[in-house]
Order: C-alpha cells, then sequence, then structure tokens
C-alpha cells in the first residue's frame, strides 16, 4: 500500500528542505526458525531472509523556504538477512501476539532519478515491532489486524568521498494479514 507523508531534510539541526512523499513497497520474506507452546502462551524463535523492495515518489519541494519545481523518484532494492522472535497469548481461537525483528542488509542498491545513470551501492539494518489481535480460521491459517513500528536505517555501502549519504526512516502503520503456517 502506499503511504503518503511530508519530509524533511537537515543540516546541523536546521530545516534545509521539505517534500511530500509518497512510498509503495514489498516484502518477501523466508522463515526458518522454532515454535513451541506452554499453555496458554505460544512462541516462536526463527532466522529470516529475504527481499525488500522500496519505491519513493517526492514532489512538492521547497528548499530554504523556497518552492522547486521538481519531482525525484528513487528505487531501492535490498538483500536481507535477520532474526526474530514472537510472543503471544492465547484464549479459544483469539490472541495477542507480539513480534521484534532485526534485519541486516548486507547488499542492495538505490537508483534515484535525480542522480541518472547512477547506481549506489546501500547497506543498513531494520527494526520491526508489531502487535496484533489474532483469530484462528483453521489449524495452519490465522486472520490478523494490529500495528506496527519499523525503523530503517540505510547508507551507502561504496566509499565514495565525492557522493555519500544516509538516511533513516520511520514507518507506523496499520496492518491486516493471513498467515498460513504449515
Amino acid at each position: 500500500v502506499g503511504v503518503k507523508d511530508e519530509e524533511q531534510s537537515q543540516r546541523d539541526g536546521v530545516k534545509v528542505q521539505s517534500n511530500n512523499l509518497e512510498i509503495f513497497g514489498q516484502f518477501y520474506d523466508l522463515r526458518i526458525g522454532y515454535k513451541n507452546s506452554l499453555d496458554n502462551f505460544h512462541y516462536r524463535l526463527y532466522l529470516s531472509g529475504g527481499w525488500d523492495g522500496l519505491n519513493l515518489m517526492r514532489y512538492n519541494y521547497t528548499w530554504l523556504g523556497s518552492p522547486l519545481e521538481k519531482i525525484s523518484e528513487e528505487n531501492i532494492s535490498l538483500w536481507r538477512n535477520g532474526i526474530g522472535a514472537a510472543l503471544g497469548y492465547k484464549i479459544k481461537e483469539w490472541s495477542i501476539d507480539g513480534k521484534i525483528v532485526y534485519s541486516y542488509y548486507p547488499d542492495g542498491e538505490t537508483r534515484d532519478s535525480s542522480v541518472p545513470d547512477v547506481t549506489f551501492g546501500t547497506e543498513g539494518a531494520i527494526l520491526d515491532i508489531e502487535l496484533a489481535l489474532t483469530h484462528q480460521i483453521s489449524r495452519n491459517m490465522n486472520l490478523s489486524v494490529g500495528g506496527s513500528y519499523v525503523l530503517q536505517k540505510l547508507g551507502d555501502s561504496e566509499s565514495n568521498p565525492d557522493m555519500t549519504w544516509k538516511t533513516e526512516l520511520k514507518i507506523i502503520a496499520g496492518k491486516v494479514g493471513l498467515i498460513y503456517m504449515f
């Protein structure tokens, strides 16, 4: 789902740029781990890996208080590996579930339309925390409704003194999920 918000850039604590921002993301995840339960409590511990793709569209730029006629598009492609844990409390077919995952991006690339024909090597990390109310539909299938907080920090993985960058992205989102476990 695309999300719309405002982005701000600062230098030495002073706002120098702002713009509107729309984000569309794709996240593919493969997990292997262990799950168990003790009475009404259940838990999972796992290793994960996958790919994250982000598309960021920026427009309505303001630079030092003056509007700019500019639109830019950024595409980020990241390979990820991480570790996660989930804990829940179940009463009949309902449960309250929480999850925390830390992942590292060892390899990726970023392309920005503002700098055509340049591909930036990208690395970083992400922290993902979720809380949800879950309903068991069948033995292996659940419907989940909740929210999440994501903190992603990315930077240039190539040592290029002429053009280095780093960014921090925070996402607070509502989620609806259909989960199948086997």
